[in-house]
């Protein structure tokens, strides 16, 4: 996230962004106990995650939140996952949904 910021803006635009709390990286090991309201939540990468660990992530989501889950297949390497692709899970479950887009 870091990297990708630091070429659109100035260092120092991204150090304000961090101390003012309007973006926070954390990793999925974290997540759990966690309540994400008004925010809008980048899944990056979702394309190696188990469809339970994506399940976690998305059960944190709360009141005026959005979610983007970054999906590419070709770059899967976490090999368990085939079968168990969260994503395509999610996908599969929520088409339809009035609050999925």
């Amino acid at each position: 996230v870091f990297d990708t910021l630091g070429a659109v803006t100035t260092q120092e635009v991204v150090e304000e962004i961090v101390d003012r709390g309007m973006l926070e990286v954390l990793p999925l090991t974290h997540i759990r106990g966690r309540s994400l309201h008004d925010a809008f939540v980048i899944v990056d990468e979702a394309q190696s995650l188990e469809r339970n660990v994506l399940l976690t992530v998305l059960s944190r989501v709360g009141r005026d939140s959005r979610v983007v889950l970054t999906h590419d297949v070709a770059q899967r390497d976490n090999l368990r996952v085939g079968r168990h692709d969260g994503v395509v899970a999610v996908v599969e479950k929520l088409k339809g949904h009035p609050l999925f887009a």
